[in-house]
């Protein structure tokens, strides 16, 4: 991003902030999770706010506690929803053996390295005072080796075997204890949701008594799960059963390869949708990600060396405008990476020094909040050119187009659907453009950048650069006026 860009982008940035209010008429037309962007937080890799509870705190240890906590989440709560997002997605905090969370020692207790129940309370409230949900994994599956209930004989049936630490969810004791687990949750919280790390582990017939349980308690409450399994049927198995959203690797695994280095084809990503449309009863219910806490995109385009934050933004602006709700690792916005030779969730950095992609998130977050058809319209590639493509989004005859051009080189393409009439404004690179005498559209697209382009009235004016350049007079006016002052105030009598 050059300087004049860079410029135009902060501009730009706070109109775009200024409009992103949800659109009424998409919020009662569309179901609750198709507006969501979540933001994923491994609790212990986050933010220290509370050193009192830094217990075998480790930093040099890729296994060991880093130190993050609930805490730190809620001090960091203007700053995510800065980010544009409305979801925080939090990794397990029950009492539990190792950072990851998923070796359970006591299902109703918060682990003490993150904190207390009290600040878990106050995470969730002061999320909802800014009209933020939270969903937390809730691990239901398994518990450590040194949980209590492998020394009580009365419960050796809890487990699939002696020597197992799988939970048997078949056995109608552990279901009645995990139902009330979650009422003890929601009840204690407030909490908007749960996700299901390994939902694959879960039985269907759970899954259906899970959920109704649940949306008794709250008819709003969000369940997601994640599946090791790309298979159609599990994922409309899942999705019957009454999982909201179903999250596994499908759109990770081609989206990645597709845009950690340029020339890679875009027409693969969009075959994906196609793919699901086909076999899925709710193709848009899934969630789109393109990374792990412990295995970063940015990782994978620095080693095909190139620059992160261009294969970042095209990816994220594809992302972003897909059918899909889109889940984005902390620190995603800093291009955190876990190093070369770790597989351990790295530690946030606040301190980057690089607020470039950042920025650029912020914008994107503004954009698909101002234009409803980014999040709940149709969805169809209109030019397929390998790594060049444009896609369409339509909802209620609003289109946005979306130009991703992840080729090596400029691209010309003509779009014919466009009214008479009209023009296309560029969003994220301030680019106008107006109807030929042939009545064409002809989008001049460098290599490596995507962009959004919204049909408008052409007003002749691009709107734009004219309130850009009015802010530089009036901030060069004020700048003088205030020096003036100065002066006179410093001369002597």
């Amino acid at each position: 991003m050059n300087k004049h860009q860079s410029l135009i982008a902060i501009f730009m940035l706070p109109f775009l902030l200024l409009c992103s209010l949800p659109s009424v008429m998409a919020e009662e037309q569309g179901e609750q999770w198709q507006e969501e962007r979540m933001y994923y937080i491994t609790v212990d890799r986050f933010f220290n706010s509370n050193s009192e509870n830094d217990y075998n705190v480790s930093p040099q240890n890729p296994e060991g506690y880093y130190g993050g906590d609930i805490q730190g989440i809620t001090a960091k709560l203007d700053y995510i929803k800065q980010l544009g997002f409305s979801t925080i997605w939090i990794s397990p905090i029950l009492s539990s053996e190792g950072y990851q969370g998923m070796s359970v020692t006591d299902f109703r207790k918060v682990d003490e390295h993150y904190g207390t129940m009290e600040e878990l309370q106050t995470l969730v409230e002061e999320a909802h005072k800014r009209e933020m949900n939270v969903v937390m994994d809730m691990v239901i599956t398994e518990t450590a080796t040194s949980h209590s209930w492998k020394e009580e004989e009365s419960k050796s049936d809890w487990y699939h075997d002696p020597d197992s630490t799988s939970l048997n969810l078949d056995n109608a004791d552990v279901q009645n204890y995990m139902l009330e687990t979650a009422s003890y949750w929601i009840e204690e919280t407030g909490i908007d949701g749960f996700s299901f790390p390994n939902l694959d582990e879960m039985p269907l017939s759970f899954v259906e008594t899970y959920r109704s349980h649940v949306k008794e308690l709250d008819e709003a409450f969000l369940l997601l799960g994640k599946l090791d399994s790309n298979d159609a049927t599990a994922v409309n198995g899942y999705h019957e059963a009454g999982i909201d959203l179903v999250v596994n690797t499908s759109f990770s695994e081609t989206a990645s390869k597709a845009f950690q280095q340029p020339s890679q084809s875009v027409d693969h990503v969009f075959q994906l949708w196609e793919e699901n449309v086909a076999s899925l009863e709710h193709p848009d219910r899934v969630g789109l990600f393109l990374d792990a806490p412990n295995d970063r995109f940015t990782r994978k385009a620095m080693e095909q060396g190139e620059n992160p934050a261009t294969r970042w933004k095209i990816a994220l602006t594809y992302m972003y405008a897909a059918p899909g709700i889109p889940v984005v690792q902390y620190g995603t916005e800093f291009m955190v990476d876990q190093g070369a030779d770790s597989q351990s969730a790295p530690m946030m950095k606040f301190q980057s020094g690089n607020d470039e992609l950042k920025t650029y998130m912020e914008q994107l977050a503004a954009i698909s909040d101002q234009f409803p058809a980014m999040n709940v319209g149709d969805f169809e590639q209109v030019v397929e050119d390998g790594a060049f493509g444009v896609f369409k989004r339509t909802y209620e005859g609003e289109s946005v187009y979306i130009v991703v051009n992840n080729d090596v080189t400029a691209k010309t393409v003509a779009l014919e659907d466009v009214p008479q009439g009209k023009q296309l404004r560029g969003l994220l690179h301030d680019s106008i453009v107006r109807e030929q005498d042939n009545g064409e559209y002809n989008i001049v697209h460098e290599r490596e950048i995507a962009d959004i382009y919204v049909v408008e009235e052409d007003t002749g004016i691009n709107f734009v650069v004219v309130g850009f350049i009015v802010a530089v007079m009036a901030a060069f006016i004020a700048f003088v006026v205030i020096v003036s002052r100065k002066n006179k105030q410093s001369t002597p009598s």
